[in-house]
């Protein structure tokens, strides 16, 4: 079994500033489309703050924030993964990649899987060695 999680430290900080400072504003001069714009950054906050991946003994599975935006890839579906660096224009976040997705909370690092079909996903991850050898040992099994 494998789990661990990613904290995005920008993200926090960056879209909390962005509340806090909407916030002040909507206070000051009182108007709405500050209000909005503060609840909504405010709500995005627990939907992205950290990247969760968990190897079981049935699956991979990739988590934002609580939970709601997940993914899962069955082990008979992988053919193979490798540790990768990213470039920096990849960015951060869920992402279209070429044959597949990426999914990334801070850092270069990532780790693509190769699946059956052709489709390659990118994980982010600031551990991509441990990660890569977890998924090896259940795709030996």
């Amino acid at each position: 079994m494998y789990r661990h999680d990613q904290l995005g430290w920008l993200t926090i900080i960056v879209v909390g500033t962005a509340a806090i400072l909407t916030g002040v504003l909507w206070i000051l001069y009182g108007e709405s489309v500050n209000g909005i714009t503060c609840t909504i950054l405010l709500v995005l906050i627990p939907f992205f703050y950290r990247l969760q991946v968990t190897a079981d003994e049935t699956e991979l599975e990739v988590k934002f924030g609580i939970g709601l935006i997940r993914t899962n890839f069955k082990w008979h579906d992988i053919e193979a993964c490798r540790p990768l660096r990213n470039k920096w224009y990849f960015g951060w976040g869920i992402r279209k990649i070429d044959r597949g997705w990426m999914y990334n909370i801070s850092g270069l690092d990532v780790v693509e899987i190769s699946m059956n079909d052709g489709r390659v996903y990118r994980i982010g991850t600031d551990e991509p060695e441990r990660l890569c050898n977890a998924i090896q040992t259940h795709l030996k099994k």
